[in-house]
């Protein structure tokens, strides 16, 4: 506990005794050194350096109003997480701590997935990005120096996470109250510009954030306020919200990149006499692996089998038995990875232990592999008798990456290297992620659904009108073909969407640049009188 704080308290850039001899893990009974070091701002930074990195967050403030006041999310988005990477960056390098290559091109990543909200229109493939981003810039930002990327365990990716989620609420008071400020032989007028800079980090958001709320609660304060301040804080509210937001996000990476030194790794050790021996390992995964079977011989019997042997049996009709299991029977599938891998780091590691897992895993997952075609079959059956939806699309979608990371996780666990399973994981998720943007999940959604119309089958005009701009082309592509009511179903929620008000550049984005000038050129086509 003592070396871990003395190497906390150190000087960025003085290696301590820590860093002379660093240790791959820090045992449980420094977690609370552990703790303290993130919750209490013990950064030691010179004035100049805190200078530097308080500039580059006030920087990024400016951007961020700039990029993001009364706009829709575009392409500004990436460019303001690029613009924050860029800066992390080059603060490393004037701190004499550059981002190790594998942290820089986690973090390029990160700003590709970002980028999807300036190419797709789909709200669910932007949040899947954004949220599949900011776990990628905690890992880049937040892990620790000495820690290769392709050894991060689930421990380390979740101190990562810890680490950048606390510098966010305490970033100003870290930079208010970091280190040594080394104003001694710079003279009294240095001394005092220090002072006020530390002073104006920490009191002005305070005073703006308290002030405006008891500007909202009492309007007798507000109407004293707005004499004494003539101000339009409606007009300025947004705009400190945004300064505020800008320099928090910015502060709180730039610290923990640049200036928290964390340990390799937290080993949540678990003592042998406590870790499950073969017994209950062998009743856990026998049980389970029974489960399973009996439900393969049912899938078996009735799903493979045909309509005849469900229409017999129960009171459905085929489509009906499809569609009820689907989205159980890919919860159950994503949730054997996290079983197998807890028991596994739960189990002990003698032979005999080891080979019972390995025994039991392979059977689980050659019974889940017929359990996932279950869930793709229900998938095919019920899209041909209701259509595709983005919620079917999605979670079909995770079928394929779960079967390879469960491939993954076997030979993981056979090569005794799991510390490389979770970044091979991750990795062919960032994968199929990109797979799917490249798809365009909601003009895929729509050529499907219209194709059902080849099949004189009915098409869900409804639905189709809710899709995000990506699917327009499509349905455009189509439209003549259309009956006549789902013609002006379409027609109206086109012309609905492009009567909103214009994105912008900050905002702008592929997709709905496309469908824009698509409208102006069909405006003729895009027509609806009423019910024909």
């Amino acid at each position: 506990m003592t070396g871990f704080l003395d190497q906390a308290a150190a000087p960025l850039g003085e290696p301590s005794q820590a860093d002379v001899h660093p240790s791959p893990t820090l045992p449980m009974s420094a977690f609370a050194g552990y703790a303290e070091r993130l919750l209490v701002p013990r950064l030691a930074l010179s004035a100049a350096q805190v200078r530097l990195l308080a500039g580059f967050a006030a920087l990024i403030a400016v951007w961020t109003d700039v990029l993001f006041h009364q706009t829709d999310l575009g392409i500004n988005f990436p460019v303001w997480v690029a613009s924050i990477v860029g800066l992390a960056i080059v603060a490393g390098r004037r701190f004499g701590r550059p981002l190790p290559a594998d942290r820089v091109a986690v973090l390029a990543i990160a700003v590709l997935l970002c980028s999807v909200s300036g190419w797709r229109d789909s709200d669910a493939l932007t949040v899947f990005g954004i949220l599949s981003a900011l776990a990628l810039l905690a890992i880049g930002f937040g892990l620790a120096p000495g820690l290769a990327v392709r050894r991060v365990s689930p421990v380390a990716g979740i101190a990562a996470a810890i680490a950048v989620g606390v510098s966010f609420p305490i970033s100003i008071l870290r930079l208010a109250t970091a280190g040594q400020w080394q104003t001694a032989g710079r003279g009294r007028s240095a001394g005092r510009a220090l002072l006020a800079l530390r002073i104006v980090l920490l009191t002005v958001p305070l005073l703006v954030v308290f002030g405006l709320l008891f500007r909202a609660a009492d309007a007798v304060f507000a109407a004293q306020v707005d004499r004494v301040i003539d101000l339009d804080f409606d007009g300025v509210g947004p705009h400190v919200w945004w300064l505020i937001f800008g320099f928090v996000v910015a502060a709180g990476a730039l610290t923990t990149s640049v200036a928290v030194t964390l340990p390799n790794e937290i080993a949540v050790a678990v003592p042998e006499r406590h870790r499950l021996g073969r017994v209950e390992v062998a009743i856990a995964l026998g049980l389970l692996s029974t489960l399973f079977a009996l439900f393969v011989v049912v899938q078996i019997r009735y799903l493979f089998g045909g309509e005849d042997a469900v229409t017999s049996s129960i009171d459905l009709t085929y489509a009906q038995y499809a569609r009820e299991g689907f989205f159980q029977l890919v919860v159950a599938s994503l949730l054997l990875l996290p079983v197998l891998a807890g028991i596994d780091w739960a189990r002990k590691r003698d032979v005999a232990s080891s080979r019972l897992f390995i025994g039991f895993s392979i059977t689980l997952v050659a019974l889940l592999f017929v359990i996932m075609a279950s869930a793709w079959q229900r998938l095919a059956i019920y899209r041909d008798a209701f259509g595709l939806t983005e919620s079917r699309l999605y979670a079909a979608a995770t079928l394929p990456w779960l079967a390879v990371a469960l491939v993954w996780f076997l030979v993981s666990v056979a090569r005794r290297r799991m510390e490389h399973f979770l970044a091979g994981a991750a990795l062919l998720a960032v994968g199929v992620l990109l797979a799917i943007t490249a798809l365009n999940p909601d003009s895929f959604i729509a050529r499907t659904n219209l194709a059902r119309l080849d099949d004189g089958r009915p098409f869900d005009a409804t639905y189709a009108s809710i899709l995000s701009a990506d699917a327009i082309p499509t349905l455009i592509e189509r439209f003549d073909t259309l009956p006549a009511a789902e013609q002006c179903i379409l027609a109206t929620a086109i012309r609905d969407r492009q009567s909103e008000d214009g994105d912008g550049l900050r905002s702008w984005n592929w997709s709905r640049a496309r469908v824009s000038r698509l409208v102006a050129e069909n405006e003729d086509r895009l027509t609806c009188d009423g019910p024909r």
